[in-house]
């Protein structure tokens, strides 16, 4: 218990120092920014809505006024209703998300141990999981896939760890619990539930066999139904058709977007996963496990399969939104883990006179992989930028001046995104991500926002530029009525 006690300690250590140098304490503090912005934003956003507006829990709302009022709803909304209770809301999700990333990788050290029982090896797992520029990125983000996957890393460990507890029923329902929140908050992690599946069939003398945990699992999908059916209804209600509620499976695409997009997942993309020499030694490994398979630990190799298999499922039924989509891609972590485990389990006990080699060429392994992500995910917290001017106090006094209270609604141009400026701003309107012309022609906005002095040229816009009302740092504000 003490070495336990040590090794928990010394991992949390290792974390945080290596956090630093991640820069998240930096990060933390900074508005959406860097790949995927767009979606970023329109997390964030949905955040913004609610503090703004003192929105009940269940009417969540965004800027764009593509539905009515902006009523909008997708993932359970449950991290963005509470980060729009603090002064600071971006620190607030930021904070919320990277703390349940942190604890998701001790998750994942636990899960490790429980079938290596291996410290070094463990903490290797765990690390190693902590260089994906993928979770690194995205798990001091804005968007809930990191946060689902954590969750989901400490349902498994809650699992693993039932027997050798005196309160089975108790850890039972917290397990249950787990898995429910991760699918609520992305359902993509629903694969688990096929994973305890092939668990409760395949695994003799099963726990979960008994009719009480099989009743309490059975409640805890009831949340799930009920929230997906109450977003599905209450976007169509409020006329709401950008999130993305459904599948969009692989025979839906042609044979050229099939082909990009395996291409994506298996090489231009594929920097994300690790670093590549290691993604590559991973998939090698592949050989090595096949020889001893007959020989592995019968439960590892059930969540092995398992998690494979569904992931596989999960890739056939969301081809579409992988092609597009990067951080799609984090549901995989949930194979990745059990099949890192795998290996390190095959190199321990079929490989035991060079495990020390073994350890010493993992350890290299892992610091080129910390340095790695440092460098990639640094990269791509440079891909997008967001406009500063919009973004500051000083423009809140200007519109505020002008006369654009928080319930005037604006266009605002150029924006290809729903909400990126409309964020910004803290107000509702339009983009160009809507039919814009129209919405000038029937008079529908209050203002119009122009960043651009080129946009000024637009046979569409001419007509509408004759009221200028004011000029912030070459951002012009016109009055539309």
């Amino acid at each position: 218990m003490k070495s336990r006690f040590i090794s928990f300690i010394l991992l949390l250590f290792v974390l945080l120092a290596v956090s630093a140098f991640y820069g998240y304490p930096s990060i933390l503090h900074a508005l959406p920014q860097g790949s995927h912005l767009w979606r970023q934003t329109y997390s964030m956003d949905m955040v913004l809505n609610y503090k703004l507006y003192h929105l009940p829990f269940l009417q969540p709302e965004v800027s764009n006024l593509l539905s009515t009022d902006g009523k909008a709803a997708a993932e359970f909304p449950l991290l963005y209703f509470i980060s729009a209770k603090f002064n600071q809301p971006e620190f607030a999700l930021r904070l919320m998300h990277s703390i349940l990333f942190i604890a998701g990788i001790v998750a994942a050290f636990y899960v490790a141990f429980r079938f290596l029982r291996d410290y070094l090896l463990s903490f290797f797992t765990a690390m190693l999981l902590f260089s994906s520029p993928l979770l690194v990125f995205y798990g001091n983000n804005f968007l809930t896939d990191v946060p689902a996957l954590s969750i989901t890393y400490i349902a498994w460990a809650v699992y693993l760890y039932v027997p050798e507890s005196k309160f089975k029923l108790l850890y039972y329902c917290c397990f249950f619990l787990l898995l429910s929140l991760t699918c609520l908050l992305k359902a993509s992690q629903a694969i688990n539930y096929g994973i305890l599946a092939v668990l409760i069939i395949f695994q003799p003398n099963a726990q979960l066999k008994k009719p009480v945990y099989i009743f309490i699992l059975m409640l805890t999908l009831l949340p799930i139904y009920w929230w997906y059916t109450y977003a599905k209804e209450y976007n169509i209600e409020n006329h709401h058709t950008y999130f993305f509620l459904g599948t969009s499976p692989i025979w839906k695409l042609s044979w050229y977007d099939i082909g990009l997009t395996a291409w994506r997942i298996l090489v231009s993309w594929s920097k994300s996963y690790f670093w590549r020499p290691t993604s590559i030694l991973l998939i090698l490994c592949f050989f090595v496990y096949h020889k001893y398979r007959k020989r592995i630990f019968k439960e590892l190799h059930l969540f092995v399969i398992s998690s494979f298999v569904f992931t596989v499922a999960y890739i056939i039924l969301f081809y579409e939104r992988l092609m597009k989509h990067e951080y799609y891609y984090i549901t995989f972590y949930v194979f990745i883990l059990f099949w890192i485990v795998a290996v390190l389990y095959v190199c321990k006990r079929f490989y035991g006179e060079i495990i020390s080699w073994i350890k010493v060429f993992l350890v290299c392994l892992l610091l080129v992989n910390i340095i790695y992500c440092k460098l990639y995910t640094a990269e791509k917290q440079t891909d997008t930028h967001y406009n500063k001017n919009l973004a500051s106090d000083e423009m809140q006094h200007f519109l505020f001046s002008k006369g654009v209270s928080q319930f005037k609604t604006l266009i605002s141009v150029p924006d290809e995104t729903p909400c990126q400026t409309l964020y910004l701003i803290k107000r509702k309107g339009y983009t160009e991500f809507n039919n814009y012309r129209e919405i000038l022609e029937n008079k529908e906005a209050d203002f119009l926002i122009l960043t651009d002095e080129a946009w000024k040229e637009k046979a569409i816009l001419k007509p509408y530029l004759n009221d200028s009302i004011g000029n912030f740092h070459g951002i012009t504000l016109y009055k539309l009525k």
